[in-house]
């Protein structure tokens, strides 16, 4: 991978001990393959940006036409990491497996029945009227539903909406709302420890962006699309806290390195070999 043994080491530590991952992958929804499928995509992309290999290529398709099945917006933000990181360093085999890759993806989308590239489609499902619609049917649902009011297809209220959006989707479900319902209460250990890690995440961000490894240029891409997405869409903090997960998956990978700037030196078990 583009990052060392110590960093993977802790990066897969703390996704075996995330509360939400065991949760979702125990109530049979589709979250638990959806993960799956992308953290599998995503390693095989970033390895792509310093290697291009079938083997990889391979895997990368699959894992994007599976999750263009599950949830058609992340198999293409997925899918667009891929090109861009199969991109950033043209030659004759990674121009053979962006074409791969499209070929790959077409047959699955066609597969699936999706069609959901078409123009038409395009409009009806993701203009920024039906994104809006979206939002507020979201928002206007349960009981930890936030900015109900706000039309995001309105541009003066998304400029006002976007600050609030992005606290909500970092910060949400927040400490004192952990007495309206169990699973809040139960979030709530989940919550504290995320906000600990978020200065980590950031001195890690630093660094890779700094270090500039192999596989950033697609990390970076997928978690901003995916960030700016979920930012935009969530009306409701119970189902932003499980589509989040996605995020904070390949987040693991900055807060890693994170940590292990400050605990490498002393375990054995953070340094990089």
């Amino acid at each position: 991978g583009f990052v060392g043994d110590g960093t993977a080491r802790i990066a897969a530590l703390l996704a075996m001990a995330a509360p939400s991952l065991i949760l979702w992958s125990a109530v049979g929804v589709r979250d638990a393959p959806i993960h799956l499928c992308l953290m599998i995509g995503m390693a095989a992309a970033c390895r792509l940006e310093s290697q291009a290999r079938l083997p990889m290529l391979v895997v990368a398709c699959l894992s994007v036409g599976i999750l263009t099945g599950l949830r058609p917006h992340v198999g293409v933000i997925v899918g667009l990491g891929v090109i861009a990181g199969t991109l950033r360093r043209p030659s004759i085999p990674r121009v053979a497996g962006l074409a791969f890759l499209v070929v790959g993806v077409g047959t699955a989308i066609a597969a699936a029945g999706q069609g959901f590239l078409g123009y038409e489609h395009i409009v009806q499902e993701w203009g920024l009227q039906a994104l809006a619609t979206k939002r507020m049917d979201l928002a206007t649902g349960g009981d930890s539903s936030y900015m109900a009011h706000v039309n995001i297809a309105n541009p003066g209220e998304l400029v006002r909406f976007l600050p609030i959006a992005i606290f909500y989707f970092f910060f949400s479900p927040f400490p004192w709302e952990a007495t309206r319902s169990s699973l809040a209460l139960m979030s709530l250990p989940e919550s504290l420890c995320w906000y600990t890690l978020l200065p980590a995440a950031a001195v890690g961000t630093a660094m890779l962006l700094r270090s500039r490894p192999p596989g950033i240029a697609t990390l970076a891409i997928v978690m901003t699309c995916l960030g700016i997405v979920y930012t935009l869409l969530e009306g409701n903090v119970g189902t932003l806290y499980r589509h989040r997960v996605q995020f904070q998956l390949l987040a693991l990978v900055p807060i890693a390195a994170g940590l292990g700037r400050f605990l490498g030196p002393r375990f054995a078990f953070c340094r990089e070999t």
